[in-house]
């Protein structure tokens, strides 16, 4: 009866312990994305040699509607640029992408797409939206969204409101 109850006791201890690594892994995972808040009317630039496999979300304040863009870098070294809602989930408020390792899932469909798929075509079925060459500067290693060209984009976010990534 003892035995039973020593390795009863054991395997909640391993269980735990199992617990709670996922649980730090998950947070650590989650935690790799950068979020950079951009003012309404200001251009995105974003550093080509900061874009890692690991997006990072850009938050543009278009009177009070965050639009939010991600970059990716995918696995041929090119970043990927594109809005953060499924063309064609919107206007769902779960019409967005979180990053899970290299695949981007929605949050409302729960498709999901490689890092590699990101950015390749203008679609408004089930992807993120590209932002395609047509519509960002080159300069070195920085490439620029205009705000213009961000904010015709608003009425896609207005039901939008979770950016947790």
């Amino acid at each position: 009866m003892f035995n039973k109850k020593i390795k009863y006791a054991g395997f909640l201890f391993l269980l735990a312990i199992v617990f709670s690594l996922t649980g730090c892994t998950k947070e650590k995972e989650e935690s790799k994305n950068k979020i950079i808040e951009v003012s309404s009317g200001s251009d995105i630039v974003i550093k080509t040699d900061e874009i890692t496999e690991n997006a990072t979300f850009y938050n543009y304040d278009a009177d009070g509607v965050t639009i939010q863009i991600f970059a990716v870098k995918a696995t041929d070294g090119t970043v990927r640029i594109a809005f953060n809602t499924c063309g064609a989930c919107n206007p769902s408020p779960m019409a967005f992408f979180v990053q899970h390792g290299d695949y981007f899932e929605c949050q409302n469909c729960k498709n999901r797409f490689h890092r590699d798929e990101i950015g390749l075509k203008k679609s408004f079925g089930c992807s993120p939206i590209a932002i395609l060459n047509d519509d960002k500067e080159f300069s070195g290693n920085t490439i620029t969204i205009k705000s213009t060209f961000i904010e015709t984009y608003k009425q896609k976010f207005e039901s939008i409101n979770i950016y947790t990534n």
